[in-house]
This record gives C-alpha cells, sequence and structure tokens, in this order.
C-alpha cells in the first residue's frame, strides 16, 4: 500500500511539473512574439486610366518581414522615378498622411502618357495617364463629397502587454454613405493629418480613422491618434490620391 500511494504521488507531481512547463512556454511565446514591419502597397490599379488630379497612390502596410523597417515611414521613396519610353522622367512625391503619398510623373497633360513607376532597374508598375481637359478637372472635383461626420469616438482598451486605442467615425445615415470611389478616410486636427484607414466595408456607416496595431505590430512613425476633446475633420481620398473637401469640424468623444 506505501509503495502505491508513493507511485500515485510521483504522478500526479510529474503531471503538474508539465503543466507548469507548458504554461510557462506559452507565456514566454506570447512575451516573445515576431514584431511586425512596414512595407509599402500600391492602391492604384495599373488597368484604369489615371484621371486629372490623379496619380499613382501608394499605401503603408504591415508584413511578416521580421528584419524589415519598422522607424521610417515606408510610402516614402526619394529614388522612385517615371519612365517613359526610354525617357526618365521626376516623379512628384506628395505626402497625403503618414503612411500615404502620391506619385505623379512631371509631364504635360495635354496628352496622354504611358509611364513605368521605377525604383532603379525595378518596375513598380506601368500607368496611364489621360489627357486633362478643363471638362475632366471640373468632373474629378465632385468625385468625392466631404464626409457627413456625426460621432468620432475613442476606445481604449488595456491589456497585461498592450494598450490598445482605435477611433471610429460615424457617418450620416443616408445612401453611399461612403462614396463608391472612396478608397481611404484621412482624419485631420488643424492642418495636420494625424492618421488615415482604408476603407473595408464600403456598405457600412461606421469606419476607422486609426486602430493601433498592438504590442508586436508596426505603424508610420508619425502616424497619431487624435486624443478626446480634440476638434478634427475628416477627408476621403480615392486610389488615385484625389483628396476630398473636409467635413465639418467635430469633437472627438
Amino acid at each position: 500500500m506505501q509503495r502505491e500511494t508513493r507511485t500515485r504521488w510521483r504522478g500526479a507531481t510529474a503531471l503538474g511539473l508539465a503543466v507548469i512547463a507548458v504554461m510557462g512556454a506559452s507565456t514566454d511565446a506570447a512575451a516573445k512574439c515576431a514584431l511586425r514591419s512596414l512595407g509599402d502597397e500600391v492602391a492604384t490599379n495599373a488597368a484604369d486610366e489615371i484621371p486629372a488630379g490623379g496619380g499613382v497612390l501608394v499605401g503603408w502596410v504591415e508584413t511578416d518581414d521580421h528584419g524589415g523597417p519598422r522607424d521610417v515611414d515606408p510610402v516614402v521613396h526619394p529614388t522612385w522615378a517615371f519612365r517613359e519610353k526610354r525617357k526618365k522622367v521626376r516623379a512628384t512625391m506628395t505626402a497625403i498622411a503618414p503612411g500615404l503619398a502620391v506619385y505623379v510623373p512631371a509631364v504635360g497633360r495635354g496628352q496622354k502618357h504611358t509611364v513605368a513607376l521605377v525604383d532603379g532597374a525595378r518596375t513598380v508598375g506601368t500607368y496611364k495617364f489621360a489627357k486633362v481637359t478643363a471638362a475632366g478637372q471640373a468632373a474629378a472635383a465632385l468625385i468625392l463629397p466631404p464626409p457627413k461626420v456625426t460621432l468620432v469616438q475613442r476606445s481604449e482598451t488595456q491589456s497585461f502587454r498592450s494598450h490598445d486605442i482605435a477611433l471610429m467615425v460615424t457617418l450620416e445615415k443616408r445612401d453611399h454613405a461612403i462614396p463608391p470611389d472612396a478608397y481611404g478616410i484621412i482624419l485631420y486636427r488643424g492642418d495636420t493629418a494625424l492618421s488615415w484607414h482604408r476603407i473595408d466595408k464600403p456598405d457600412e456607416i461606421a469606419v476607422p480613422a486609426y486602430d493601433s496595431p498592438g504590442r508586436c505590430g508596426a505603424e508610420p512613425p508619425a502616424m497619431t491618434p487624435a486624443a478626446a476633446g480634440d476638434m478634427v475633420t475628416l477627408a476621403w481620398v480615392d486610389r488615385f490620391g484625389r483628396v476630398s473637401a473636409r467635413s465639418a469640424p467635430i469633437q472627438v468623444k
């Protein structure tokens, strides 16, 4: 009987140590999550003709390249240029928001142009720029109306290892609250763009303007969530980098 009791005790002890080891390994794995990096994504479709006022829009993304950059804006590329046939054409980059920029070739827009966006020997993509007319310019200004915003709500979630922040924008309830051509929404404080977010659900009336990446995620270094009490405005941006007029000022709740 004594031997049987001792055997049971040893078995229970071994099982308890195994459970503790698994829990410890799980906690350690969570503590050492792989840090994500910053990359870029071209939003402009190569098949679309780029209209008046537009260019090649590039937005930031997170990547699983664990050795990649985390402290630079991934859409800023000083070495990028355009090439038309064999001629190199200067690219003008306009930063729209942190992690969002549009590239336009320095060519006359009185005729159509087919140009390649290049980074040294690498071709990023080939794009067609439409001939610009006065009528085309006037039509471009009407593509994206300003957002009709009823609420900007900031929420914060505290977990054991991270402090997550989100900003949700509620739009006026009506047909096409989000314009069909909208690619993203930009949030401004004064004249400074603090953040932007892609439109993931075009049929919704509530869209995020900021969503923190979490403890192991990454975001452009200048990306900033507006604080509760801030007066902000919002604007749409389409896939060609054309930005709408801004909404009426509204206070973050």
